[in-house]
């Protein structure tokens, strides 16, 4: 999913696109429509609808995404700094619904961001 935030966004796009056709897997782009959205709020709303729409599109019930423990960390700072209190204190849970019939999954929630360039 490309919110169209980065100038770099189409070269990091070819770039999983050529490592999903060298591991045999599939590949789909979501390019937010115009406007962009504005917020990470907006971002992750549109990111998780699309998401959803795939998941649902290919039969699949299970998405499961790259987080690491690092952004749990940065979601969990960004949270309390927002005054989110207790309710902040939920950064990231490992899975959650995405939609009725399809779950969230988040499986590297135990390895930080530079562990994960380590595997």
């Amino acid at each position: 999913c490309d919110p169209r935030w980065r100038t770099d966004s189409q070269l990091n796009a070819q770039h999983v696109e050529a490592l999903a056709g060298a591991w045999g897997l599939p590949f789909s782009l979501q390019v937010a429509p115009e406007p962009p959205p504005k917020s990470e709020g907006q971002a992750r709303t549109w990111r998780y609808s699309a998401l959803l729409q795939l998941a649902r599109q290919a039969g699949c019930s299970v998405v499961v995404t790259g987080h690491t423990a690092t952004d749990r960390a940065e979601t969990l700072l960004l949270n309390l700094m927002r005054g989110a209190g207790s309710d902040g204190m939920q950064a990231l849970s490992w899975r959650r619904p995405l939609g009725p019939g399809v779950q969230l999954v988040r499986p590297l929630l135990g390895l930080s961001r530079e562990q994960t360039g380590q595997v």
